[in-house]
């Protein structure tokens, strides 16, 4: 055979093994349920990615028409870059006390402004129920390639891949870190949030891998691609013969680059199961979600297949509700009724008690579930478990040695 012939009879060999992915496929490989080792290996991922903001620095600030301040802040988050920050203190703010932070995590991908500050308002709600208005420091996160929007004093844009969801995650987890590191009056033990729709998804992200943050609320969030209607979705993108989908990072940009061959199945899946926070929500403490039967953009079988996978949990969240709205859309507005049962979770997650040491499932006390919980996940090399005690990301003695100290409190 020629050179010629060869190079030809190569060439020929890969199109016609990249073509044999595209058209009418069985995708069910792709879909099966994830396996321990899958979700230990998305696991040890996120263990070393862990982000830290820097250079912490103030570059707006205004009073909203109550009289509270409000700030843009600009950070770094390696390795998404410049990345900014809404934050709103309190009425009255003294830097001598401590405020519970509440993150305020938005839906779409179009920015986020301070008008958010008064959807929580309206949501938290004022009046005779003991917990509203009560004074906390509100938090919004843009998303990496999105904009913080003040109006007046223009736009400030986030630097970083457009990526969707996962790597979004990264940078809330390092906003945590530079509220915490840079506002003393942030209570350190009081850091909660709520996010709706792909904030929602964010949110879930947030509470399995960061331990800092003990309670959430997730408004029609996506949770959980490893399910029938993704693999239609994903079977019909082939019968297509392509994919026309911008930037990365979307569970569809995986399936489409499986499709051409350019992505493994291994490492096809170990992107869906980023994902698909739900699979990972027993390393989550407190959680309430909030889901419209008729929503026609997030299926309420994703929060329906989180309440399985959250019943499943060992040990059990400290706190789990899952709320239905039979006439809810994609709007929080639609969800009627979910007001008094938001305040209520927020009322709780404002009083939550302090951290005992070694109680992992904040049950309130140290005892043999959480022994139990630390020796199953004894080795584990991760900094998303629970049961990771000191967060020096391994499952390890010292962590029994915390565990013991705390033993009976």
């Amino acid at each position: 055979m020629t050179g010629t012939a060869c190079a030809l009879s190569i060439s020929l060999s890969i199109s016609l093994v990249a073509s044999l992915a595209w058209g009418q496929v069985d995708l069910s490989e792709v879909f099966a349920p994830p396996s321990e080792a899958e979700r230990a290996a998305v696991r040890a991922e996120w263990a070393a990615r862990f982000p830290t903001g820097a250079n912490w620095q103030v570059v707006a600030q205004g009073m909203d028409s109550a009289g509270r301040t409000v700030q843009v802040v600009r950070h770094n988050i390696q390795p998404s870059g410049i990345h900014y920050v809404a934050v709103r203190y309190p009425t009255s703010f003294d830097p001598q006390s401590t405020y519970p932070v509440v993150l305020c995590l938005h839906g779409g991908n179009d920015g986020v402004s301070p008008a958010i500050f008064t959807s929580y308002d309206s949501m938290a709600g004022t009046g005779s129920d003991p917990c509203s208005g009560r004074d906390a420091i509100l938090v919004a996160p843009s998303y990496r390639c999105e904009p913080v929007i003040t109006g007046q004093q223009g736009s400030f844009v986030s630097t970083g891949d457009c990526t969707i969801e996962d790597y979004e995650v990264d940078d809330v987890i390092g906003t945590v870190s530079g509220v915490l590191a840079n506002i003393p009056a942030a209570d350190e033990e009081h850091v909660l949030g709520w996010g709706m729709s792909h904030g929602g998804g964010v949110l879930l992200g947030v509470l399995a891998r960061d331990h800092r943050v003990r309670a959430g609320v997730n408004f029609y969030g996506p949770a959980d691609v490893f399910q029938s209607s993704s693999q239609t979705e994903a079977e019909g993108l082939a019968a297509a013969g392509g994919c026309d989908l911008p930037g990365s990072g979307s569970w569809r940009r995986s399936i489409c680059d499986y499709l051409d061959g350019s992505l493994s199945l291994e490492n096809t899946r170990r992107d869906l199961l980023r994902h698909s926070r739900g699979h990972f929500v027993d390393q989550v403490t407190r959680l309430d979600v909030h889901h419209g039967t008729v929503d026609p953009t997030v299926d309420v079988v994703q929060s329906r297949l989180l309440a399985e996978h959250a019943a499943a949990a060992s040990p059990p969240l400290a706190t789990f509700h899952y709320f239905e709205y039979p006439t809810g859309v994609h709007s929080i507005a639609s969800l009627t009724g979910y007001q008094p049962r938001f305040r209520a979770f927020m009322c709780a997650a404002f009083s939550m008690p302090a951290t005992r040491p070694g109680d992992i499932n904040e049950d309130g006390s140290t005892d043999s579930l959480d022994m139990t919980v630390l020796l199953t996940a004894w080795g584990t090399i991760t900094a998303t478990h629970r049961a990771d005690l000191d967060g020096n990301h391994t499952v390890d003695a010292t962590d029994l040695a915390i565990l013991l100290g705390g033993w009976g409190m």
